[in-house]
């Protein structure tokens, strides 16, 4: 079970890297509308990248500056991000090579590391995710799907299914008194009362922002949670036969 939980960031990071590549390297589908600046997409992209790439290769370790890991991960991100700007115009001849997206990359790339330097804590984990997902979700006021083609309409589901579930986990574990996961009532009606309460909520701002209410993105949410609290009770009983294997080898 271990062994188990210290290859999932592997996989997480070996199905998120050559999805990136391949949104700048192959051309967007006709009537595809992707809301948000340029740069902006570049460093979100990025600093998704490097936690990644950290928690897989170092898992909760801290970032310390006297120590060679942090500027090995600098080196590598910029030369990845180099490397993605100069192949671009082999693939889609309508974009090149650009410094100003490097930079952007670059910026990600150190983001994410001061992430990891200053956040210390599960709770304090939870509240930046929450907000960046609240303002990712609302800001500028419109749907990030809402001009994609019908047949692409599922990736909107996976990708509100993904952050509540992500959003599950945080808040699961930010629960926890012991540094792991654990089932008890109180964790488990916190979370199945608050976080559909937020999704809720979610769609009502969406109709201040006269979106409207998307019925499909609230039911997502909720599927989201549901997967949330079934993938935390998993690590909890993993944490459990761990503990049985521990003691009885003591034995």
């Amino acid at each position: 079970m271990r062994r188990l939980r210290l290859l999932l960031p592997w996989f997480i990071l070996a199905l998120y890297w050559p999805l990136i590549f391949v949104g700048t390297h192959v051309p967007r589908p006709p009537r595809v509308y992707v809301v948000g600046k340029d740069k902006t997409l570049h460093l979100g992209a990025f600093m998704i990248l490097t936690l990644l790439f950290w928690l897989a290769r170092n898992g909760t370790l801290r970032p310390h500056f006297r120590r060679a890991k942090v500027y090995l991960i600098l080196v590598l991100m910029a030369g990845y991000a180099a490397i993605d700007e100069l192949t671009q115009e082999f693939f889609v001849p309508s974009r090149q090579g650009d410094l100003s997206d490097w930079v952007a990359d670059m910026g990600g790339v150190v983001a994410a590391i001061a992430l990891l330097y200053f956040l210390r804590s599960w709770r304090q984990w939870l509240i930046t995710y929450w907000v960046v997902l609240f303002i990712i979700t609302h800001f500028p006021g419109r749907s990030f799907f809402e001009k994609v083609p019908p047949f692409l309409q599922q990736f909107q589901v996976l990708a509100i299914m993904g952050a509540y579930v992500a959003l599950t986990f945080l808040w699961w574990r930010s629960w926890c008194p012991e540094k792991r996961f654990m089932v008890n009532k109180t964790i488990l009606l916190t979370t199945i009362m608050i976080l559909p309460v937020y999704a809720l909520i979610d769609e009502l701002v969406s109709v201040l922002l006269q979106r409207g209410f998307d019925w499909g993105d609230f039911y997502s949410g909720l599927t989201g949670i549901a997967l949330g609290v079934v993938c935390s009770v998993a690590l909890a009983q993993q944490h459990v036969s761990d503990d049985a294997v521990i003691y009885t080898n003591h034995e």
